[in-house]
């Protein structure tokens, strides 16, 4: 979760706002200028020819040590694609002191903010300094680009070296002058400043589990399917959330006497080992499953990956219908992940499942009881709306959402108390607050509370006709909310980083960090308060941000000004989130959410 936005994320990207001017060039050589032009600009360079998966040809031209705006640079590197010079690489020597490295890389800066006319050079590179110093100790590069400079990146490489079984750690930088607004890798680049590994986190693949099967053991159904509430998060902040069709098959005809349960689709690893839990959760209460049988769980979207533990419960709902025979109604939407012992897990996106369970017109909803708050915090943000025609249930355990579903165990309390949820339900929806404030709703609420404790429909009904309804966000919610409030303003750093026009997020525009700033303002009246202080910093964070953007940046002592009260403020809103990470209340609150700052 992003939460801290201070000192990390605006002390180096926007240090160099609207200020120099853009150049094609860096030191003697120059994009566009033909090969023979760059042979005869500086040293004498070695070229190779390579071409890229088009076909197109790339030529490298390699040079060593050399001297460029006054420092030295242990290599050069430039591609010529089609004739003349597509991107420009210098790179520096290794060192293996830091001091002397963050030495040689602040005046590597310094002389090409010089050489551009960038006001606040001086800054610029201090804070570069500042944020390498950050990272010294961790292998991987670091790159920074200044607004206004397209196609001009720096990189800072930490690494270890071992030599005669002795580990050192090594220091370079590269600078890099590109035709691409944002280089990487181009057409035959160097690969000093590799792309991004892909994340471990986003492998999926085909899940199988077999188990020795009993010849005494039999499935009463053969096909069953569910409504299973998942999420996909969004670019930015926020989900997308679907309540999608989940179904089994129990298919008799192996010749051994296994059982084998797998997915029709590519699952990641989350879900396989919850599936794997839910596997042994139902074989703990029934024993061995019918031997010689593939049972196989599928997605009414069967081409898209799918990972996470939420499908756990609604994974053990399909097999309890399997064995007991029972059918799960098509109104009822379930999430949660699932411990052996059959408890019910808390999950991500709640609020976001709800919404979607009930564009699909489901109006029976299973969540884990530890998501509790999130629902509280579904009223604070929508009032009562969503209470008038979905029952929510809270689930400690998976015999929980099995009496929800299996019609048959209920008893006649329980079916009678469901349908005087009903007709409260469909009263209130009509009659308003007449029907919420009446003498007899808050006893049948309480009534229908006595047989059924995890409505939590219920629930919050009765606290509405006791004019009790919840005004503020929980901690975890407000968190949420920050996040999310705040995802414009790293949005607009990191376009400003890669080179988009300053004039896009000034003062008198409907801008992101305009937007940002009155979502916080909205957020504060129902935020948890202690959270009240890190809104304030962080409103205070984009109004200095703005004023930087909105300043003459051409003078250095105005630039100056900015940046140091800009810093001012980053530095603030950075030690509010230090005082939320060293409250322990706090923190043991965040533990039982699975949230970490």
């Amino acid at each position: 979760m992003k939460t801290s936005f201070g000192c990390f994320l605006i002390g180096i990207f926007l240090l160099g706002c609207a200020m120099g001017r853009a150049q094609d060039s860096l030191g003697p050589w120059k994009l566009g200028m033909t090969e023979a032009e760059a042979n005869t600009a500086g040293p004498t360079l070695t070229y190779t020819t390579s071409r890229d998966k088009t076909g197109k040809e790339a030529r490298q031209g390699s040079g060593g040590e050399c001297e460029v705006l006054g420092q030295s640079v242990a290599s050069i590197n430039l591609t010529i694609v089609e004739g003349t010079v597509y991107r420009i690489d210098l790179r520096s020597q290794s060192f293996d002191n830091f001091a002397t490295f963050s030495a040689n890389y602040e005046a590597l800066l310094l002389a090409v903010c010089q050489d551009r006319e960038i006001m606040s050079g001086p800054a610029f590179a201090t804070s570069a300094v500042e944020r390498a110093a950050k990272y010294a100790d961790a292998n991987g590069v670091q790159r920074l680009s200044i607004s206004g400079q397209p196609g001009l990146l720096f990189s800072m490489e930490s690494s270890i070296k071992t030599t005669n079984n002795i580990d050192s750690r090594q220091y370079s930088w590269t600078v890099t002058l590109s035709k691409e607004s944002s280089p990487s890798t181009g057409p035959g680049g160097s690969g000093t400043v590799p792309p991004a590994a892909p994340s471990p986190n986003s492998t999926v693949s085909l899940w199988s589990l077999e188990l020795p099967g009993s010849k005494e053991a039999e499935f009463k159904r053969s096909l069953t399917s569910v409504n299973a509430l998942l999420v996909r998060p969004l670019e930015g902040s926020g989900n997308a959330a679907s309540a999608m069709k989940l179904s089994v098959t129990a298919v008799k005809g192996r010749t051994d006497e296994n059982v084998v349960f797998g997915f029709n689709q590519a699952v990641g690893e989350d879900m396989r080992r919850a599936s794997e839990e839910v596997v042994r959760a139902v074989q703990i209460r029934h024993g061995q499953y019918p031997a010689s049988t593939d049972v196989q769980f599928g997605f009414g979207d069967k081409w898209g990956g799918k990972d996470g533990p939420s499908a756990a419960v609604a994974c053990a709902l399909l097999l309890e219908s399997l064995i007991e025979g029972f059918e799960i109604p098509t109104e009822f939407a379930v999430t949660g992940d699932l411990n052996a012992d059959a408890t019910v897990q808390a999950v991500g996106g709640v609020a976001d499942k709800i919404r979607g369970a009930m564009d699909l017109k489901c109006t029976v909803i299973g969540v884990p009881a530890a998501n509790e708050e999130d629902l509280t915090d579904l009223v604070v943000e929508e009032s009562l709306r969503r209470f008038l025609t979905a029952k929510i249930f809270t689930l400690r355990q998976l015999d929980d959402a099995i009496a929800i579903v299996h019609a048959e165990t209920q008893t006649e309390a329980q079916k009678a108390a469901l349908a005087d949820l009903s007709a409260l339900q469909s009263g209130m929806a009509t009659g308003g607050a007449a029907v919420l404030y009446a003498p007899t709703t808050s006893t049948r609420l309480e009534t229908i509370l006595t047989t059924f404790p995890n409505c939590y429909t219920a629930k919050i009904l009765l606290s509405a006709s006791k004019r009790q309804v919840p005004a503020r966000y929980s901690l975890a919610g407000t968190l949420v909310r920050i996040d999310g409030a705040m995802s414009p303003f790293s949005k607009t750093i990191e376009e400003i980083r890669g080179g988009a026009d300053i004039t896009d997020f000034q003062f008198g525009r409907d801008n992101p960090l305009q937007k940002a700033k009155n979502s916080l303002g909205a957020l504060k009246p129902k935020s948890d308060q202690r959270l009240l202080r890190v809104i304030d910093a962080e409103m205070a964070l984009i109004d200095h941000f703005q004023r930087l953007l909105n300043a003459n940046l051409k003078s250095s002592t105005v630039a100056q000004k900015y940046l140091v009260e800009l810093r001012t403020a980053g530095e603030r809103s950075d030690a509010e989130w230090q005082k939320i990470r060293e409250n322990k209340d706090i923190q043991d609150q965040f533990m039982q959410r699975g949230i970490q700052l």
